[in-house]
């Protein structure tokens, strides 16, 4: 099975979705809470799954806020979910590639 094959495997994403609702990250540009994804995840999977096996897929803008610490000013960017899916299911498969070269101090 081919890297990207293994990204967009069903089963991969839900476990993905499951990583990603575990941190109950903010919503992104579209505007989709984690909770209104969770209710119909199943749903937005398989669309997902779709999109990508047929080359359809394209992420969404990312939303920046502002964060002040004193006089200085940092932006965070914050995904919609289905694009931070992804991208979690995309870390992991590259970790079990990644994690045999590294040494042990680097944990």
């Amino acid at each position: 099975m081919s890297l990207f094959n293994k990204i967009i495997d069903i089963q991969k994403l839900i476990m993905a979705w499951k990583n990603v609702y575990k941190k109950r990250p903010k919503e992104g540009v579209d505007h989709i809470t984690c909770d209104q994804f969770n209710q119909d995840f199943k749903q937005y999977v398989k669309e997902l799954h779709l999109e990508l096996k047929e080359h359809r897929y394209e992420c969404m803008p990312v939303k920046t806020i502002p964060l002040f610490k004193g006089e200085k000013v940092r932006y965070i960017g914050l995904y919609c979910m289905r694009d931070k899916v992804i991208q979690n299911s995309l870390a992991m498969e590259l970790s079990k590639l990644c994690e045999p070269y590294l040494s042990e101090c680097c944990c």
